[in-house]
C-alpha cells in the first residue's frame, strides 16, 4: 500500500503545482546553488539558488526561475486560455521514490515505461550508468498534442539505492528544454543518499511550532475532529479525532496514513486550460488516462456532483486492481478560483468500507481559510 500511495502521489503531482517552503544554506553549497533535504527519503541535492524548493513526503520538486515567473505572470483569463501552457509542467525537476523491494533496476525500468508507450514518444535509447555507487537508467521522451506539437520534453532517470527506486525527472516545455538541461543534469549529479532529521508533522490540534501557529487563529475548533493545515495550504483538512487515521506529510500537502495502509491525500492543481473549467472535465481528460496508462482499467462506481456556496465539488469512487490486488478509489475534486484541489482516499477493497464514514466526514468538512 506504501508503494501504491506513493505513486499515486506522483500521478497527482505530475500535473499540480507545489507551494514553495525555505531554502537551507550550508557552507560547503557550491557558488550559485542551494541545499534541498528531503527527510522522508532522506536524500538531498544541490539546485540552482535563483529556483525554489517544495518538499511534500515521498516528493521533492525543483522549480527553475523560469517557471515561477511565468506562473507569476498568469492572471486568471490565462487559466482559462485554450492555449495557456500547464504551470506545472514549464521547468522543474521532481525526485519521487517510486517501488521498493527491487532487485533488477533493468526489468523494473522495462515495465514503467512501457506503460507510457501509448501517450509518450521515447527520443533516445536508455543510457545505463552509475550514480555514484547507485545504478541508474535515463530514458528522454516528449509529450505531444493531437496535431502532433511537442508540448513537453522529459528526461527521466531512475536511480536504484538500497534496493529502493527513486525516479529524478526534469520536465519542460519545448523552448526550456535545452536552456535548462545542464541544471537538471547538475541535481541529478549532486543527489546524495544520508540521514535527514525529520519534518515536524504533529496535527494542528497538538502543535506548538510557528508555522502551525499563524493558522491556528484562522481555523476553527470542531467538536470531535482534528483539524490539519499548514502555512503552505489553502484549506484544512478535518478528521474524525477516533478514526485511527495518523498525519504523514504536512508541508504544502496534507495527507493521512492508516496502520492498515488506507491513505488520505490532498492536493492543489490548476485548472489551466479551457476543458479544465469543470472538476469532471479534470478527473476524465487529465486524471483517469494517467492512472490507466499506469495501472490499466479503472471502473468508476458512483458518481455524484455535490453543491456548495465556496466551490464546485464532484465525488468519485472507482475500483482497480494494482499489481494483483483490489483497491478502491474515492475522490472528491473541488474546484475553487481557478484551481483544482483534490482529496482521495485510496485502500484495500476489503478495507474501504471500514473508513468510508469517516472519509465522508473529511469530505464534507473540508475548508478553504478565509
Amino acid at each position: 500500500m506504501k508503494k501504491l500511495f506513493s505513486l499515486i502521489l506522483a500521478i497527482l503531482c505530475l500535473s499540480l503545482p507545489l507551494v514553495s517552503c525555505s531554502n537551507e544554506q550550508e557552507s560547503d553549497v557550491p557558488a550559485g546553488m542551494a541545499r534541498a533535504k528531503n527527510a522522508a527519503m532522506d536524500l538531498w541535492v544541490f539546485y540552482p539558488e535563483n529556483w525554489t524548493v517544495a518538499e511534500n513526503g515521498e516528493q521533492l520538486k525543483l522549480v527553475s526561475a523560469e517557471q515561477n515567473s511565468l506562473e507569476n505572470q498568469m492572471s486568471a483569463e490565462d487559466l482559462t486560455d485554450a492555449g495557456a501552457v500547464l504551470p506545472s509542467n514549464i521547468a522543474n525537476v521532481s525526485i519521487t521514490r517510486l517501488a521498493e523491494d527491487v532487485e533488477d533496476l533493468k526489468a523494473y525500468s522495462t515495465q514503467a515505461w512501457g506503460r507510457f508507450d501509448a501517450h509518450f514518444v521515447f527520443d533516445a535509447a536508455v543510457e545505463e550508468k552509475n550514480l555514484g555507487a547507485d545504478d541508474t537508467i535515463t530514458r528522454t521522451y516528449h509529450y505531444a498534442s493531437v496535431e502532433g506539437k511537442v508540448l513537453y520534453r522529459f528526461s527521466q532517470t531512475f536511480v536504484l539505492h538500497a534496493g529502493t527506486v527513486y525516479a529524478v525527472t526534469f520536465t519542460a516545455t519545448d523552448s526550456l528544454f535545452e536552456l535548462l538541461s545542464e541544471s537538471a543534469k547538475e541535481i541529478r549529479k549532486s543527489l546524495t543518499f544520508e540521514k535527514v532529521e525529520e519534518a515536524d508533522n504533529t496535527p494542528l490540534s497538538a502543535a506548538a511550532d510557528e508555522t502551525v501557529e499563524e493558522d491556528e487563529a484562522r481555523v476553527p475548533a470542531k467538536d470531535g475532529l482534528v483539524a490539519l493545515t499548514n502555512a503552505g495550504v489553502e484549506y484544512i483538512l478535518y478528521y474524525p479525532a477516533s478514526s485511527g487515521f495518523a498525519t504523514a506529510v504536512s508541508s504544502g500537502f496534507l495527507a493521512l496514513r492508516h496502520t492498515d495502509g488506507a491513505t488520505v491525500s490532498v492536493v492543489r492543481g490548476d485548472a489551466f486550460a479551457a476543458q479544465i473549467q469543470t472538476p469532471a472535465a479534470y478527473l476524465d481528460t487529465q486524471y483517469y488516462p494517467s492512472f490507466d496508462a499506469l495501472y490499466g482499467k479503472h471502473t468508476e462506481t458512483a458518481r455524484e456532483q455535490v453543491k456548495r456556496d465556496d466551490c464546485a465539488l464532484l465525488t468519485v469512487r472507482y475500483d482497480a486492481t494494482v499489481d494483483g490486488e483490489a483497491y478502491s478509489f474515492y475522490h472528491a475534486l473541488y474546484m475553487r478560483q481557478g484551481y483544482i484541489y483534490t482529496l482521495l482516499y485510496t485502500a484495500k477493497a476489503a478495507d474501504f468500507d471500514t473508513h468510508f464514514s469517516a472519509v465522508q466526514t473529511m469530505v464534507s468538512e473540508f475548508e478553504f481559510k478565509a
